[in-house]
């Protein structure tokens, strides 16, 4: 992994009596590579290339911006890469790690953020914390 890449797990969910609360990490990886950093103040996060390809808004770019927002408005602007081998819509937390990737690539170029924020906005933007937490707090996730 270059000092650029961020790695974040899958994650399965809904484990035994834990519905919408127990989550696990698995080797499933999203990866997203920052490829530009632009000190502009703006704070986007465009994604360059996406695989599988995704369309539209995602949630790489919706963390990011929700982070921006929460810490006040400014931050630099990104160019990221996204590879995934996580399924989509599979039930193996592609999303979560997907809002997981946004939120580290926050951290890497703005600056250490609190677990507990990190959750919460990442709880916020799911729904729930159940695949959130494995995708954030994972031991790749953690390990940038």
């Amino acid at each position: 992994m270059t000092h650029d890449d961020i790695l974040i797990p899958g994650s399965v969910a809904n484990l035994g009596g834990g519905f919408d609360t127990l989550g696990v990490a698995v080797q499933l990886f999203l990866r997203v590579r920052i490829v530009e950093v632009r000190p502009d103040g703006l704070g986007q996060l465009t994604v360059r290339s996406s695989e599988p390809p995704v369309s539209g808004d995602n949630a790489v770019e919706r963390a990011y911006r929700r982070m921006v927002e929460r810490q006040g408005g400014t931050a630099p602007s990104v160019v990221v890469d996204v590879v995934s081998e996580i399924p989509m819509a599979a039930g193996l937390g592609s999303s979560a790690a997907a809002t997981a990737a946004g939120l580290r690539v926050f951290e890497r170029v703005v600056g250490p953020v609190r677990d507990g924020v990190l959750l919460q906005v990442a709880t916020e933007i799911e729904g729930h914390g159940d695949n959130a937490a494995p995708a954030l707090f994972g031991e790749i996730g953690r390990a940038h």
